[in-house]
């Protein structure tokens, strides 16, 4: 595991939680849900390009707005299919810690990282027309880039991709 700054503590049962502790017990969940999530991801594609309706078969016939629904539409669904509950602030809760779900479709993969995600764990996701991917990654401020867009999102940096804890490629 990746060595990290005791960032993220939560209480369980009285006991702290660090940020490490965090990461086995996602990665513990996720590591035999690759077929669910497999299948959240093809749910997610088929409702957004919509075929019947839209005529689009592949991902890059999508417009920038329809590629942002896939991650938009992703999250709930795998909350769904794995009974996860919604976080106060970010997307999802395991036990007692929250964890964001962010998706990119791009070729050549990066996440946005809201600064709310600052300093907690993301389960990062990447998915194609006959493909899909998943990590988990503390998004600390090392491991994002310098610059921010205007919603102040930050991009997953080389080092932070170099960090990213595969669970399936």
């Amino acid at each position: 595991w990746p060595k990290t700054s005791g960032l993220l503590r939560s209480i369980r049962g009285g006991k702290q939680m660090n940020v490490n502790e965090q990461m086995k017990e996602l990665f513990t969940f996720y590591a035999d849900k690759k077929e669910i999530l497999e299948q959240c991801w093809e749910i997610t594609k088929d409702n957004v390009l919509f075929t019947s309706y839209t005529g689009y078969t592949k991902i890059e016939q999508l417009s920038r707005s329809e590629k942002t629904m896939l991650g938009t539409r992703f999250e709930p669904i795998v909350r769904a299919e794995l009974d996860i509950m919604k976080g106060p602030t970010l997307d999802c809760v395991l036990n007692t810690f929250e964890y964001d779900i962010k998706f990119t479709c791009r070729t050549n993969p990066n996440w946005m990282i809201p600064p709310e995600c600052i300093g907690k764990i993301c389960l990062l996701t990447h998915g194609g027309d006959d493909f899909f991917k998943a990590g988990i990654f503390v998004a600390l401020e090392s491991h994002l880039t310098k610059g921010g867009n205007r919603d102040s999102k930050k991009t997953v940096s080389k080092k932070g991709k170099e960090s990213i804890r595969w669970l399936y490629k």
